[in-house]
């Protein structure tokens, strides 16, 4: 008589990541995709210049909008706040430099304001930031 062989079964240690890793991919992607979408900049006018201006970013924005609300790096804060930051900063660092965007509708008196508190708070250079219009076409 034959006797059958009992095969005996080993459990398998080992994990199957070709699933994990395509949802992750997948996650990645979708991702990459809304992150540029979830940044909202304001919404701000600039007066248009014949001159090119600098890049403004990863340095110190102070934006005036048209309802002349007052916003530090897309921040928002009063006048006695921005007073406070800005002297707190210039301490801090003395080669300190600060831009100012202000909408072209807004009041002139209200950008000059903000222009005034950042100079009185220490700050040495104050930029302005415009639009360059392109006359060539």
């Amino acid at each position: 008589m034959l006797r059958r062989r009992q095969v005996q079964y080993t459990p398998l240690a080992s994990i199957n990541v070709t699933p994990f890793v395509d949802v992750t991919l997948t996650l990645l992607v979708i991702f990459m995709v809304v992150a540029p979408a979830l940044h909202q900049g304001l919404n701000v006018q600039l007066p248009k210049t014949q001159s090119k201006g600098t890049d403004v970013s990863g340095k110190w924005v102070v934006t005036i909008s048209e309802k002349e609300q007052i916003y530090l790096n897309e921040r928002p804060v009063t006048i006695q706040e921005l007073s406070q930051r800005m002297q707190a900063i210039s301490q801090t660092d003395s080669a300190l430099q600060v831009f100012i965007i202000g909408d072209k509708r807004s009041d002139y008196g209200a950008v000059i304001k903000v222009l005034d508190i950042v100079k009185q708070s220490g700050v040495q250079k104050v930029g302005i930031v415009t639009e360059f219009e392109n006359t060539t076409r």
